[in-house]
């Protein structure tokens, strides 16, 4: 169906990005992988390029809808299911080069940006203006393009919405026959002008378009945050509270859950004792608030929530143990990441959390096999963790490669039949790329994915846009 890169075309892709490609098979291999754990799915692109203008990207999809190539977009590589994974290999078109941030407009709260700004670089600059953006994926290198692609979310999702509510316009490079670039969407915070192709391409993961500008919504930074750590003897109690929480009248800004067993570990490799302690499940919450008497009062309420759903304790951290807690959650999954095979995304209605999770231990019992899983208690967003060890005499015990392997299959089938039986759906924030297809026809309607297929063949049609992501083309 592809053809390969040749010399002609590697010097048309030279002459296009003025000489910024990699061809050499080293420098390629951290463009034959995401951060999916197994090097299963690895595959090397045929070449790299660079551009550092939306013409050049136009220029490199022309060139590739011509030769029939396939071209694969990538940001900064932090997805987590093989959704820049160049799998029929091709053209790797890296948008690193694209890292402009061209303006923070203060006044309408907005950004405009390239699409390998990370947040890293762009935090900063923006709370000099006191302005964040509010989207929080958990690893502070993804790229503003990778975050639109996948329509990340995070934990502060709950109060300020995932990457889509952020998103107000995109210029888009397309492939002939339309070619050039589009723009959609714009400064305005209203728009109900024909169909909302701004928001297909959010979430469309490289298939349809190439992202190469966008306009984001920015929001005040808090004056005063609080957070609290609330432990409970079991999660099914955690998770009753939360339904409280969020009819409660003060919409916190982030509303976690995890269980001990995480902690556990998380507190032997960071060779540190955490703040959480006390129960065998935990909330984290945490409120943004404008005054002192705000947020105090907000606290106080949320406090009596908890207390009324049967909480172990409270703790009201500090501004240093806000600081340390948060720190320690994002670390949660660099503590387990060198025994992890896959993080499951799944999203089920807030009420069902403790009884999905609950399946997920059955299954862990049953298979014997460590099943972590901690997320947003708040939308309901779970993520289990296929794990290579099990706890055994006190510790944690590798499992050899052929019995992981083994079981590895029917253990992710079982978990998503129950999400399914629960009303989930198989993403809340990583996207389907290529390890999740397999699950998107049990979650969606036929016509649902036949109205998909129609979409990617009208925008994409020789399927050279990510191919083999999503779902697999007819």
């Amino acid at each position: 169906m592809y053809k390969k890169v040749t010399e002609q075309t590697v010097t048309q892709l030279e002459r296009i990005v003025e000489g910024s490609i990699v061809r050499d098979p080293d420098l390629m291999e951290p463009y034959a992988h995401d951060e999916y754990a197994l090097r299963d799915i690895w595959q090397s692109p045929e070449i790299v390029v660079r551009p550092k203008s939306d013409k050049q990207v136009a220029e490199i999809l022309k060139l590739a809808y011509t030769e029939q190539i396939p071209v694969t977009a990538r940001g900064s590589g932090t997805g987590l299911c093989g959704g820049c994974v160049p799998i029929h290999g091709g053209i790797v078109l890296s948008l690193e080069n694209m890292d402009r941030i061209v303006e923070i407009d203060e006044k309408n709260r907005i950004a405009i940006v390239e699409p390998g700004v990370t947040l890293t670089q762009f935090a900063p600059e923006a709370a000099t203006m006191g302005l964040f953006f509010s989207p929080r994926p958990g690893d502070e290198s993804a790229s503003f393009g990778g975050m639109v692609a996948a329509n990340a979310g995070g934990s502060r999702a709950l109060r300020y919405g995932v990457t889509r509510g952020c998103t107000m316009g995109l210029d888009v490079a397309l492939s002939p026959p339309f070619g050039g670039i589009v723009p959609l969407g714009g400064k305005t915070a209203k728009n109900s002008s024909g169909y909302s192709l701004l928001h297909l391409m959010v979430g469309s993961e490289g298939t349809l378009g190439v992202i190469t500008k966008q306009v984001m919504r920015l929001d005040p930074l808090p004056g005063i945050t609080n957070t609290l750590i609330v432990p409970y003897e079991n999660l099914q109690n955690a998770i009753e509270t939360v339904p409280a929480i969020l009819g409660g009248g003060i919409k916190p800004t982030a509303l976690e859950f995890v269980q001990q067993d995480v902690i556990t570990v998380a507190e032997k490799r960071q060779e540190t004792k955490s703040h959480f302690y006390g129960g065998q499940a935990y909330l984290m919450i945490e409120i943004d608030s404008s005054t002192e008497e705000e947020s105090d009062q907000a606290a106080e309420a949320m406090a009596g929530i908890c207390e009324e759903h049967d909480c172990v304790d409270i703790l009201l951290a500090s501004k240093q143990q806000e600081e340390e807690v948060w720190a320690f959650r994002g670390a949660l999954y660099e503590s387990i990441k060198e025994h992890v095979i896959e993080i499951l995304d799944i999203v089920v209605p807030p009420a069902e959390i403790a009884r999905h999770v609950d399946a997920v231990q059955k299954i862990s019992e049953k298979y014997d096999v460590w099943i972590p899983s901690y997320g947003h208690a708040g939308d309901g967003n779970v993520h289990s963790h296929l794990m290579k060890v099990r706890f055994k005499d006190g510790g944690m015990e590798e499992i050899e490669e052929q019995e992981w392997r083994a079981k590895l299959v029917r253990i992710r089938d079982e978990i998503h039949e129950d999400a399914k039986s629960r009303g989930g759906l198989v993403s809340g924030e990583h996207g389907i790329g290529l390890m999740k297809k397999k699950y998107l026809p049990m979650f969606c309607d036929p016509l649902r994915i036949q109205l998909m297929r129609g979409i990617k063949k009208e925008f994409d049609p020789k399927g050279i846009l990510n191919p083999g992501k999503v779902f697999d083309m007819e």
